[in-house]
């Protein structure tokens, strides 16, 4: 058996609404996006507007989660801010790139604890109408098995042959008849 990798790249845009409220909630509560799916995959983006802890509460924490985790997943990822026009800008000194990170079962989501000051965020030209909008970019190998060809070929064809099973043309060879299968005589 052989294995074949692709790139698996996806982006979603998580508009998040009626900010004014959502900061009141405060430490350790958050809002998700919709899910979406990349390579097969599902994610979402989980959101704090008043941090995920204390130490991060002037903060907005973002997070990217793996919806379903049922083995490790070694993703990229990026957040970044995107302005009203929808062209992606990165706000503030740090860029928001993530490196690598195994997403498990046990740890199903990695993130920013202090995505950006939530007073920056309000300065910004980003928050329009107690609204604004996050990118998040992912993207991973996506590697697939490929069967490739049986040991016991030999016996399945002649299992085939003896049921007649999807012939497809006959051939009379002295009065008698015999089932056979195109694709097999043209192989």
């Amino acid at each position: 058996m052989t294995s074949t990798s692709e790139l698996a790249t996806g982006e979603h845009i998580f508009k998040i609404t009626s900010y004014s409220v959502l900061k009141e909630f405060g430490v350790d509560n958050y809002v998700c996006s919709s899910t979406f799916t990349v390579g097969g995959h599902e994610f979402y983006i989980k959101m704090y507007p008043g941090g995920d802890e204390k130490e991060a509460e002037e903060f907005i924490s973002i997070y990217l989660v793996l919806n379903n985790v049922d083995k490790e997943l070694l993703v990229q990822y990026d957040f970044c801010l995107v302005d009203i026009s929808g062209d992606s800008v990165v706000v503030g000194p740090r860029s928001y790139v993530a490196s690598p990170n195994t997403f498990t079962p046990k740890n199903p989501a990695w993130g920013f604890g202090c995505f950006i000051k939530r007073v920056d965020l309000e300065a910004s030209q980003y928050l329009k109408d107690d609204c604004f909008m996050v990118r998040c970019r992912v993207w991973f190998l996506k590697t697939r098995q490929l069967v490739g060809p049986s040991d016991n070929l030999h016996q399945h064809l002649a299992k085939l042959l003896e049921s007649g099973e999807m012939a497809d043309i006959t051939f009379e060879v002295e009065e008698e008849s015999f089932n056979a299968h195109r694709i097999v005589l043209a192989a």
